[in-house]
Order: structure tokens, then C-alpha cells, then sequence
């Protein structure tokens, strides 16, 4: 916001700071970072490591001052007194909230990841949303976000920094007017209205001189003309998900409808002109009173039409019309006049048991309510009706089709006509019926309503299912039972188990996949259902940090994650099943890292898992499971719920799991937690391992499969290398052969030749004076003494060939690229793609010796180090001896 001088000029030297502005500014509307705006692409920082499960580094936006510091305990009980409380803690983990043991915890406490979000009306969420028209929409975007649509429209008309600053300055404080004015309305509401008063209201706050007010005025009036006509503006609130639904609906009905309409009217009108040419054949038409009616009155002035009749005389040459085929034009026509003249089929029908008040629908849109006591079973019904009427009119359209083009042939296409059921319905005709959408409630899902969606899933109507579920509850588990006694019944994965339904996992609080998923059902030709997060508590107690930062934590904990199922994907489940939308996929539970205050008041940082037991602490009905730990509590016993779950159960036992919270005081506490949430906890992972693995992510049987093949590999590689030293072995034993064998016919051409220096031997000196009888032969010259200089050429030479340098065997090397991934600048294949060292210089000792360690055929040869002064030589040196 820029601050207003004397003189009424807008200052541009002084821009006030959050702390100067009333109500949400930049520095207090927080992008929850744990709950990120599905608008934004994926940030690569936040991609995690699949191998090593390393989480993002995901700093929490909380200022200095509000870190939560961390609580210590005011006593110091003796160890027979830590021990007596601790053991208290531990009798509530085993016996639960029933207990009276241990210390309760306030309804102040939240889950320490959520603390920087206490003030729901500090964060800034996907909504309001704009909702935009049909015919109006850019990019296929039925939805924009306040927040990111008006920055962009205002850009779009005032690029330049300085222009239309004081509206941009105040951007936010629009969107917190809209929000506000948005609180508890059903049904979206005109976005021009609407910006015309958020606009009276920010000028009356700021108060700022007329010359400003002007220019505010003038850029907020660019700003409204820059909004489609039409469009309104959704809060968050409990109808989200249906407003959405008609929403969708609103924008890709009608469409279909228009187009099939248009082609009606044509068909219409060309099956008149056939029978307008039929009719010219007959001799009545050549009557005077037919020319005479063709003409018009006019006419009459200037032709006698009873001499004109004479003169045109009788039809000759023209075949008439077969009887039936004239009378089956008439037919098709009249059911097209009256498809025409009465399309009065609504866009969308819901059909519910109670969740909708009578006046809910607008009545600007063709949707029909009806309330029924079984939802799904009256659907199914409504659509047959539908189907069976619009049957007709498809039936007389494709009659239409053939009767214009000409190819009507009565005994093909008579038979396929007789017995016409929705079943006959092209893709393209079923998705010109109105859809009839049953809203269930989860729990008579679980009850009688379970065999009505079963019988309506396998007649493969294409009829849509939508429940709305609370995370924290399980469908057919009353309001007053505890959820966490039992397993949690998943609607979602049971449509799955139907195999060929469309099943779509989402929330409204991401609006663009909730809308994808909207617009994949509508699309479908099969039965469809919706498992749609509802963002309240149990008992539709509405959520301390509102609906929809509740909804946003229902996906980071895993009790609500989102999926599609279609069937349509293809016959895989590759193929059928999509996993994104969900944060940190890969890994058990989503990590981030927080700030907290030490209590010798440095800052330090901890690393967080986001858990169910951390999303169960926002419900009320399930705090009691929830005990503070005593002072001098035992480290030993104590264990993160995420590291708990996965422990053996033996080891389990002995152990107490906890979380991390912290009150409204700012403290962080850790808090113990019952067996029945620790298990609840060990049940949402191992649902969410299921998933995982249908999605293809840390499959357990394509790591056997891979597990098998590098079995398969090594066993392989060890019989090639068997091979390979074999043939090696045999071809040294061939030279050592052939050595042996040039030896010994040297030896004998020696012998035989009389001259025993020729065998390298020394010779014999007969005693002086005794003639051996044996006539010398001539011996060779005696070669010339080296030079110092070449015999340091010799000397050198002999070190380059030293074993103490490193090499490899290469005619053993099974191309297993160990080596080479290790350091490809020491290592490279040669043309064989068998390895050689290519610069031992390039890499360090230690290379090396790892590369000798990993290589399966034991080639390489470390030799000595190059580099005297590398760190940890001595044991280096040790482990390369096997291979030297």
C-alpha cells in the first residue's frame, strides 16, 4: 500500500510494511507449504529421492518471533518418580482414552507442522474462485483463484511496475473483502456485484486523498470490464463439491445438447424437403388451386391457373414414393417436430436423501432435485425413464441420417430398430443424456444402500455415485463410537473391487483435480463414482483451521489420498490407475522440516513427518487419545508414531509412540498417543502401501521380479567368466606347452651341435694342459658395455612395467560397469567393451580399490597409490592386497 503525503500525491518513497497494514497482508496470508496450491508447478527442490527416501527441505513461513520454543518440565522428579509417572503414560497407550491415566491435553493444541496456520484467516487458499461462464473460458479453465487471477488481469493491463500501484499494493485486501462477503453463501454469487463492493470498501478503509481515490477508482473499473459478464465468484463452504459439479456440468452440457439440437433441425428440414418432392409428383399438385397456392395472390393478377393446369397436364415418367417409406418419413419427422418444439430436459439431475435444502439449485440452470429415500436405486431408475424416451428420438434421428443419404434398407436396418434399449446407444447418444447423479450418504453405503450402488455399478448404467467422507471417521461407525476401534471401510477402494467403474479420489480443496475429475465422469459411458473429502469434522463440526485447510490435511496424512480408477485407461493397471496429486508420493508419509526455539533460546531444527495421528489431533472427538509425557520420561521408550509402525510387533510393544504439537502458548510438546491411533496409523500406511503399489511405486513384486533378475544376471556373468578363465586357463597351458616344447628342441639342437653356450649355459674350462679333442667353434662377438645413460633408459623402462602400478585383465572383464560407474574418467571399455584403465591418475586410490572389490571377475589390480598423501592409506594398502 503506498501512503499518502500532504500534498494528496501518492509517495512513492514509502511503501508501508505488513506490520503498518491492518488485516491480511503479504506477510500474513501464508501459502500453507505443507498444503501447496495445486496452480503452481512442481518445484524440483520438493522431488524426493526415491532411493534414499531423503525428504525436501520445506522451511515452514514463520517469523522469528513465533517460532514455538520447546517445553521443558518445571520439576525434576526423583528416577523412582519418573519411573511411577512414566508408567502411568504407559498404562494409557495400552488402554486408551477409557483410562483416566496420564494428563489430557487442551483443544488448543495442533499439530506442530499446522501452528504457523492457528489463524485460519491468515492463510491463503485456492479460494474464492471465479467461475467463469460458459463460452467465456481461456485454456479449458472452468475455475481461476481470486489471488492469482486478478494479479494476472491486473498485469494485463497495467504491465509497468508503477502503473496501477495502489491496486496491486492492495490486491490481498480485495481478496480477504471477497472472502469475507463469501462466508456461508450456498450458492455462488455475482462477481461484478461483488467487486463493485469490495471496491467501495477498500476505498472507505484506506481513506485516501481524491486524487488517489481517482486513480483507484479508474484501475479497479479496468479491473471489473476485464471480467467476464457472468461470472461468480465460490466460496469454501459445505455445498463446494456440488457447486463445482454444476458448475462443470453447466459448462459441457449444454454444449452437446446445442450441437445435437442443430443437427435435429437439419434433419428435420431436409426429410420435409423429401417430402415436399413427393408431393410435387402428385397430379394434386398440378390442380389450379395447388399453382394457384404455390404462386401467391398476387399471381392472380396476371395467369388464369385453370388454363395453366391444362396446359402442364398429367405427370409423366416420375416413380412415386413406396407407401411405407413415405409413411416412415412421416413418422421420423413428427418425432423430430416434437423433440424440437418440447426439449425441455434438464442439464444435470441430483437425487439425494436429505442434503440439500428445497431452494438450493438456482433456477438460471436446468438442474433437477429430487429427494429420494434410496438414491442410487432411484437413479437407476430415472435413467431408464430418460433413456427409454430420448430412445425415439435417437432411433428417429439415425433413421433420419439414412432416409436423407439415402440408404435405408428395410430388411437391414428394420431389425435393429425393433428392439431399441438404451444398450443401443452410441458413445456420442449417452452422452446427450441428462446425467443423473446420486448423492449418498457414507454411512447407508455401508448399511442396505451397500446391495442398491452394487446392483447399480454392475448393470453398468452410466449413472454417478457421490459421497462426501470425513477423514477422521469410518463409513457405518456412529458419531458417538470411537472410529479408531475398528478397520476403516474404504468406499473409494470398494469401488475399485467393482473393476469397471470409473472411481475418482478427491477433495475440493484442490478444485482443478476435483474438476478434472468431474469432467472424466460426465465424459464416461459407464457407471462413475465420486469419493469426495467433505473438509469437516464428525458430527459436521466445522474444523478449528477451517474446511479447507482440514481438506488439505486429510491428503498430506494420508487419510484421504487421491486416485482415479478408469477402466477406459487401457488393460493394465498402469494403464487404469493414476496416483498424482498426492504430495511425496513415494515415500510413507509427507516430511518437512520446522524451526523451534531452544530453551537456551538458540534455534534449532527438527524434521517432521506429517502422520494421521498428527490430522487426528485437529478432531475434537478423538483428543483423548492424546496424554501429555511425565517429566524425566525415558528416552529409550519413547519413539516417533511414523518410526513406531514400522516397527516388529515384539519390539512395538516395549515402546510408546509420540507426536509433536504445540499449544497456543507457543510450546512444542511431544505427546504420547494410545495403541488404538498408533495402529489406526499402521492402518492408513499400509492402505497407502496398497495404493502405492497398484500405482507402481515401491512395488514389492517388481522388486523380486528385478531382485530375480539380477540373480539371473550374476549367475549368468559368473558362468561367462567361468568360461572366459577357462578358455584363458587353456590357452596358458597351450603356451606353456609350446614353451616347454621350444625349450627341449633347443636343448637338443644345442646337444646335438656340440656348442653348450648356445643352451645359455656356461661353458666348461678343460684343465690347463689337457687337449678335450674337440675342435672350438667360432663364438659370437661380445657385445659392446652400455652407456649410463641407456642403462637409465633400461631402469626406467623396467619401472613403467612395475606391478606396483595398477591394471586390469581385460580379457576377464564381464562388462558388468561397476568400475565404471564408480569413476569413468579412471575407467572406459576398449572396442570389446571389456574394461582398461584409462588414466589411473584421474581418480584416487580408493577408486581403485573399490572398483577390485565390486569387480565379479576379480581383474583388477589395484598396485600401489599414486598419491602418497591420501588420507587413510594404511587401510587401503591392506584391503588391496587380495587383489595385487
Amino acid at each position: 500500500m503506498v501512503k499518502q503525503n500532504h500534498s494528496g500525491k501518492p509517495d512513492s518513497e514509502h511503501v508501508e510494511t505488513p506490520a503498518e497494514i491492518s488485516g491480511s497482508t503479504e506477510a500474513e496470508l501464508y501459502d500453507a507449504p505443507g498444503i501447496p496450491s495445486e496452480a503452481e508447478d512442481e518445484d524440483p527442490s520438493q522431488r524426493v529421492d526415491i532411493e534414499t527416501q531423503e525428504a525436501p527441505t520445506a522451511r515452514l513461513p514463520t517469523e522469528e518471533e513465533d517460532l514455538p520454543a520447546l517445553f521443558t518440565f518445571d520439576e525434576s522428579p526423583s528416577p523412582r518418580e519418573a519411573d511411577l509417572a512414566f508408567r502411568r503414560v504407559r498404562r494409557f497407550h495400552v488402554s486408551g482414552p477409557e483410562s483416566d491415566y496420564g494428563d489430557t491435553i487442551g483443544d488448543d493444541f495442533l499439530p506442530a507442522l499446522l501452528h504457523p496456520f492457528r489463524d485460519k484467516n491468515k492463510i491463503r487458499t485456492s479460494y474464492p474462485l471465479f467461475l467463469f461462464p460458459p463460452g467465456q473460458v481461456q485454456d479449458d479453465r472452468l475455475t481461476r483463484p481470486v489471488n492469482r487471477y486478478l494479479m494476472e488481469v491486473v498485469e494485463s493491463f497495467a504491465p509497468q511496475e508503477e502503473q496501477a500501484r495502489i491496486l496491486k499494493d492492495n490486491l490481498k485486501r480485495i481478496e480477504r473483502f471477497l472472502r469475507k462477503a463469501l462466508e456461508g453463501q450456498p450458492l455462488p454469487q455475482d462477481a461484478s456485484y461483488l467487486m463493485d463492493w469490495a471496491s467501495n470498501a477498500l476505498i472507505a478503509e484506506l481513506a485516501l486523498s481524491r486524487t488517489a481515490s481517482e486513480e483507484l477508482e479508474r484501475d479497479m473499473e479496468s479491473l471489473r470490464e476485464a471480467i467476464p459478464p457472468g461470472t461468480t465468484l465460490l466460496g469454501f463452504g459445505e455445498h463446494a463439491t456440488y457447486n463445482l459439479l454444476l458448475h462443470a456440468a453447466r459448462h459441457w452440457i449444454p454444449a452437446r445438447r446445442q450441437s445435437f439440437f442443430l443437427e435435429v433441425r437439419d434433419l428435420s428440414r431436409k426429410l420435409r424437403d423429401l417430402l415436399e418432392v413427393e408431393r410435387q409428383k402428385s397430379q394434386q399438385s398440378r390442380s389450379a388451386h395447388a399453382l394457384q397456392h404455390s404462386m401467391g395472390a398476387i399471381a392472380e393478377r396476371f395467369l388464369d391457373f385453370d388454363n395453366l393446369a391444362g396446359l402442364i397436364g398429367e405427370i409423366q415418367g416420375t416413380e412415386p414414393m413406396p407407401e411405407k417409406r413415405y409413411r416412415r418419413i412421416t413418422e421420423t419427422l413428427a418425432v423430430l417436430d416434437a423433440f424440437l418444439e418440447q426439449d425441455e430436459e434438464p442439464h444435470i439431475i441430483l437425487v439425494h436423501a436429505g442434503q440439500f435444502p428445497p431452494d438450493w439449485v438456482s433456477g438460471s440452470f436446468r438442474c433437477e432435485v429430487l429427494k429420494k429415500n434410496s438414491p442410487c436405486l432411484a437413479a437407476a431408475d430415472i435413467f431408464r425413464e430418460r433413456a427409454s424416451r430420448m430412445a425415439e428420438v435417437f432411433k428417429a434421428v439415425r433413421i433420419a441420417r439414412l432416409e436423407v443419404a439415402g440408404e435405408f434398407e428395410p430388411g437391414l436396418h428394420k431389425p435393429l430398430f425393433k428392439h431399441w434399449t438404451w444398450q443401443s446407444f452410441n458413445r456420442d447418444e449417452l452422452r446427450l443424456l441428462a446425467p443423473v447423479v446420486a448423492v449418498e450418504d457414507p454411512d447407508s453405503l455401508v448399511g442396505q444402500a451397500l446391495v442398491s450402488l452394487s446392483k447399480l455399478i454392475i448393470s453398468g448404467l452410466p449413472v454417478h455415485v457421490l459421497v462426501r467422507t470425513v477423514a477422521t471417521g469410518s463409513p457405518g461407525i456412529g458419531s458417538d463410537q470411537d472410529p479408531l476401534t475398528t478397520f476403516r471401510f474404504e468406499l473409494g477402494f470398494l469401488g475399485i473391487s467393482y473393476r469397471e467403474a470409473l472411481v475418482e479420489q478427491s477433495s475440493a480443496a484442490r478444485p482443478n483435480h476435483l474438476m478434472e475429475s468431474f469432467k472424466r465422469g460426465l465424459d464416461t459411458t459407464r457407471t462413475s463414482m465420486f469419493v469426495v473429502a467433505s473438509g469437516l469434522c464428525r458430527a459436521g463440526v466445522v474444523p478449528r483451521l477451517g474446511a479447507w485447510l482440514h481438506s488439505g490435511a486429510a491428503l498430506e496424512s494420508r487419510a484421504h489420498p487421491f486416485f482415479r480408477y478408469d477402466p477406459r485407461g487401457g488393460e493394465s493397471w498402469a494403464d487404469r490407475f493414476d496416483f498424482s496429486g498426492n504430495p511425496q508420493y513415494q515415500l510413507d508419509w509427507p516430511v518437512y522440516t520446522m524451526d523451534y526455539r531452544a530453551p537456551d533460546g538458540s534455534i534449532e531444527t527438527i524434521k517432521l513427518s506429517f502422520t494421521f495421528a498428527d490430522f487426528c489431533l485437529l478432531e475434537p472427538s478423538l483428543q483423548d487419545h492424546f496424554r501429555h509425557l511425565t517429566p524425566g520420561y525415558d528416552e529409550d521408550a519413547v519413539i516417533p508414531v511414523h518410526a513406531w509402525v514400522k516397527l516388529p510387533w515384539a519390539e512395538a510393544l516395549h515402546k510408546v509412540p509420540t507426536v509433536w504439537a504445540v499449544d497456543s502458548k507457543k510450546q512444542l510438546h511431544r505427546l504420547a498417543i494410545s495403541r488404538a491411533l498408533a495402529l489406526a496409523c499402521k492402518d492408513r500406511l499400509l492402505y497407502w502401501r496398497s495404493l502405492q503399489e497398484l500405482a507402481g511405486i515401491n512395488n514389492v513384486y517388481a522388486k523380486r521380479a528385478a531382485e530375480r533378475a539380477r540373480e539371473i544376471a550374476r549367475v549368468e556373468a559368473q558362468a561367462e567368466l567361468a568360461e572366459v578363465r577357462a578358455r584363458y586357463q587353456e590357452e596358458l597351458d597351450r603356451i606353456q606347452r609350446e614353451a616347454a616344447s621350444g625349450a627341449m628342441e633347443r636343448l637338443a639342437a644345442a646337444l646335438v651341435g656340440g656348442d653348450i653356450t648356445t643352451m645359455g649355459l656356461p661353458a666348461a674350462t678343460p684343465p690347463s694342459g689337457m687337449d678335450v679333442g674337440i675342435q672350438a667353434t667360432e663364438t659370437e662377438p661380445e657385445a659392446p658395455a652400455q652407456s649410463s645413460t641407456e642403462a637409465a633408459r633400461a631402469s626406467e623402462a623396467e619401472e613403467d612395467l612395475s606391478f606396483e602400478d595398477p591394471y586390469i585383465d581385460t580379457p576377464l572383464c564381464t562388462s558388468c560397469n561397476e568400475c565404471v560407474n564408480i569413476n569413468p574418467a579412471v575407467f572406459t571399455y576398449n572396442a570389446n567393451k571389456q574394461a582398461v584403465i584409462a588414466d589411473a591418475a584421474a581418480g584416487t586410490f580408493q577408486d581403485l580399490v573399490v572398483a577390485a572389490e565390486k569387480c565379479p571377475g576379480r581383474c583388477i589390480h589395484p598396485g600401489k597409490p599414486l598419491n602418497p598423501d591420501e588420507p587413510g592409506l594404511e587401510a587401503l594398502l591392506e584391503r588391496a592386497t587380495p587383489f595385487n
